[in-house]
């Protein structure tokens, strides 16, 4: 069986994704996983500092990331 290219996968993803946010969830991942790991680990959290209170966020992460974070937003 030949392996799937990154374009059937992210096709086969978002057959089974059910509502636009888990579609827009899929999206986001495929994307994530062509960055470097540092990168994405940083694009994951900006993703996370949107969908969610952005002080309660900030208090789960190290101020050194926060600040990071925060320059990328402005």
């Amino acid at each position: 069986m030949a392996e799937q290219t990154s374009i059937e996968v992210l096709l086969e993803r978002l057959q089974n994704a059910h509502s636009e946010n888990e579609q827009a969830a899929v999206i986001a991942e495929m994307a994530f996983e062509q960055m470097p790991p540092a990168l994405a680990l940083t694009a994951r959290r900006c993703a996370v500092l949107r969908w969610f209170d952005r002080h309660l966020v900030q208090a789960l992460l190290p101020d050194a990331q926060v600040e990071a974070e925060s320059a990328l937003k402005r």
